[in-house]
């Protein structure tokens, strides 16, 4: 076959832009799901003598608890994530973080337990954005130190719609170049490549590499990515996370890099399919979900 060919076809048809498919299953009857029963119910599952990643959950109850607070995770977290760069490699996970900017949302989180009026189950918890949103106040670098880097000035409206249920976004996670590849490598002088955390001379999958890397490393237990081929769903296989790749749509792009908008489809990493659920359920365009 002369691939050249390819170059010169001409095609009457115009190339889809937004591949939505309309929906054609049953209709749901728009029941409120209430998702602090669920969370009330994995408290139970969750008892273990073996490992388990810790969950939305667990900081639902410590927090309502007492046992902990927001700025003690916050200060936990910013310890992980300074150690983190000394060692050999590096783990590069997460790219960019400002430490007064985590400690601010910690402070006010904490501060609506204190007065029992915390925003949603997501109150307090962690969670690291892919590099390839704007998420104030960082730098949208896409993966790549070779063009142009803006200073994000409005949230992504995923970051928008964490960081008003209170969840404390801790900085921007690690991405394979451009988004692409699979692996995550990243030769960017700025960026590097992720490692693995359960061992460091292995990959943690791409293109949203930094976001498995940064649950599975225990950092926080959601992380936003993005899939247009695997994105999502490979670097949750590596790092031994779920990773849920939403429909077409079904997460809201605006504020995502435009890399590929006809493939590229909004999605979390999580550390349990329950996580991905609440998740799902607080940043889907239209929720009916009692968050």
């Amino acid at each position: 076959m002369h691939f050249t060919m390819i170059e010169r076809l001409r095609l009457d048809e115009p190339p889809t832009y937004q591949p939505r498919i309309p929906f054609e299953g049953p209709k749901s009857d728009g029941a409120p799901v209430d998702v602090e029963s669920l969370i009330a119910k994995e408290e139970s599952l969750a008892k273990t003598d073996g490992f388990r990643f810790v969950s939305i959950s667990d900081y639902y109850h410590k927090y309502r608890s007492g046992a902990l607070t927001p700025n003690e995770v916050a200060e936990n977290v910013i310890r992980a994530m300074n150690d983190s760069e000394k060692l050999t490699p590096k783990m590069r996970a997460m790219i960019q973080w400002n430490e007064d900017e985590i400690r601010k949302m910690a402070v006010a989180s904490t501060e609506r337990f204190q007065q029992n009026k915390p925003l949603s189950v997501m109150d307090g918890v962690p969670v690291s954005i892919k590099d390839e949103f704007e998420c104030i106040p960082y730098i949208l670098r896409v993966g790549t130190s070779n063009i142009r880097a803006t200073k994000g000035t409005v949230d992504a409206t995923l970051a928008a719609k964490l960081r008003s249920a209170g969840a404390i976004i801790i900085g921007t996670a690690n991405m394979h170049e451009l988004g692409t590849g699979t692996i995550g490598y990243n030769i960017s002088k700025y960026h590097g490549t992720p490692r693995n955390p359960y061992n460091v001379q292995h990959y943690t999958g791409g293109s949203s590499s930094g976001s498995g890397a940064s649950v599975a490393a225990g950092l926080c237990p959601v992380s936003i990515g993005t899939d247009g081929g695997g994105s999502v769903r490979i670097p949750a296989v590596f790092c031994g996370v779920v990773g849920f790749k939403g429909t077409f749509g079904r997460f809201s792009a605006a504020g995502c890099a435009p890399l590929a908008f006809t493939v590229s489809h909004m999605g979390p990493l999580c550390s349990s399919v329950r996580d991905a659920a609440i998740v799902y359920g607080k940043c889907m365009n239209q929720s009916r979900l009692i968050l």
